[in-house]
């Protein structure tokens, strides 16, 4: 039987992932070496942290499924690079298909949220906000991503500033705290 095509419909459960990513049109793979500058302490520059695969949509949205594996560098939980859109208008929606993880989210103007994801659920990114996905479990964090053709991707504002918060483990459990870089 031939694999479906992601241009028809389709769902997608963590079980079915390798659908997608036979399907996907680009592949980013970020390791330590390319995450410096984003945690507190330098990663083994061979470290995996994250990989993307992304799908070009024939139409107005792409996708993006982001597996990102679980452990911390220092006491830092592995993390996205995070990016604004370049496009002022584009919001992004987020569906936690296997893991668990928080999403940190802050506006321009420096406002701050934190939602926990897990298996099943989903967040909404508004439009002006910048976000980072953040694994705090122990198995990989699969997050499916849906966003406008448009919307570009900023990652050079965070890599200069960052974010107002990091993830850290306390205590063995995950806390939020000012970024002291910040």
């Amino acid at each position: 039987m031939a694999e479906p095509s992601l241009l028809e419909p389709f769902r997608l459960r963590k079980e079915d992932v390798h659908t997608f990513i036979s399907n996907s049109d680009n592949h980013i793979m970020r390791k330590g070496k390319d995450m410096i500058g984003f945690f507190q302490e330098d990663a083994d520059p061979d470290r995996l942290i994250y990989e993307v695969f992304e799908i070009r949509g024939p139409h107005s949205t792409d996708m993006g499924l982001t597996i990102m594996k679980p452990g911390k560098i220092g006491r830092e939980y592995h993390m996205t690079k995070g990016h604004f859109h370049e496009s002022e208008s584009a919001d992004e929606y987020y569906f936690c298909l296997s893991g668990k993880g928080i999403i940190v989210m802050q506006s321009a103007e420096g406002e701050i949220r934190h939602l926990p994801m897990n298996e099943g659920g989903g967040v909404y990114v508004p439009s002006g906000w910048a976000h980072r996905t953040i694994n705090i479990g122990d198995d990989d964090f699969m997050l499916l991503a849906i966003f406008p053709k448009d919307a570009g991707h900023d990652y050079g504002t965070i890599e200069e500033k960052g974010f107002r918060i990091v993830v850290m483990e306390v205590d063995g459990q995950f806390a939020v705290m000012d970024n002291p870089s910040f």
